[in-house]
């Protein structure tokens, strides 16, 4: 049976959160234990920027019944996530990966090419030069390319994935963005920056009135 994201969201020891602010959406989708620091490098960015976040996380509990593939979310299945995807111009969605024989890769997906683009160009500035950074969704494998149905492109400019390897994601504890060290706050100042000049270019990218969910989840006996 295929887990759809509207029961895993309600299931013991998830919890969902999210922050509206500016009309770029930052997205965990799957934060916690299931891609360990993608969460708190969505936190980062989103603290770094005045970007809007929306996190599912996995803290408790069976992690196998809470992944659901990004093809399989719809923005109607959360009213967090609706609220984040419908309010944003386009979206880029923090993910981790675990290709053998590419653990140095990075790959950027998603049906925005200008930030995706972009973000690439400067995780290659900011990150070591062994690291390969792939935006070219062709080279990638079908299942991370980010295209299509999936969540991130669900807004009206479409979106970004970025697939981090283990290592990228490694030293990060809790789920607290100031966790962030090495390597992984590299890629969370990296892709801050890159939002942030794109909200300077861009005016209309502001939003003047936040609104914050603090909805509880259940906690594990």
């Amino acid at each position: 049976m295929v887990n759809k994201f509207k029961d895993v969201i309600k299931q013991k020891g998830v919890k969902e959160y999210s922050d509206k602010k500016g009309k770029v959406g930052i997205l965990a989708v799957h934060g916690g234990r299931l891609d360990q620091g993608t969460e708190q490098i969505t936190n980062y960015i989103h603290e770094q920027t005045p970007a809007s976040m929306y996190v599912m996380s996995s803290r408790q509990g069976d992690v196998n019944k809470h992944r659901v593939a990004s093809t399989k979310i719809a923005h109607t299945h959360s009213d967090q996530l609706s609220d984040v995807i419908s309010h944003s111009k386009y979206n880029i969605s923090i993910h981790g990966h675990s290709k053998p024989g590419h653990e140095k890769t990075v790959y950027i997906g998603g049906e925005n090419s200008y930030m995706r683009r972009k973000i690439a160009e400067r995780l290659r500035e900011s990150l070591p030069s062994e690291y390969v950074i792939e935006y070219d969704v062709k080279k990638m494998p079908r299942n991370i390319r980010g295209t299509g149905r999936n969540i991130v492109n669900r807004s009206e400019e479409g979106g970004v994935q970025v697939e981090l390897p283990k290592e990228l994601r490694q030293g990060v504890g809790g789920n607290d963005s100031s966790k962030l060290t090495g390597l992984s706050k590299r890629v969370g100042q990296a892709i801050s920056e890159v939002v942030n000049e794109e909200f300077e270019k861009r005016p209309e990218l502001h939003y003047k009135k936040g609104k914050e969910y603090k909805d509880d989840y259940a906690e594990a006996a």
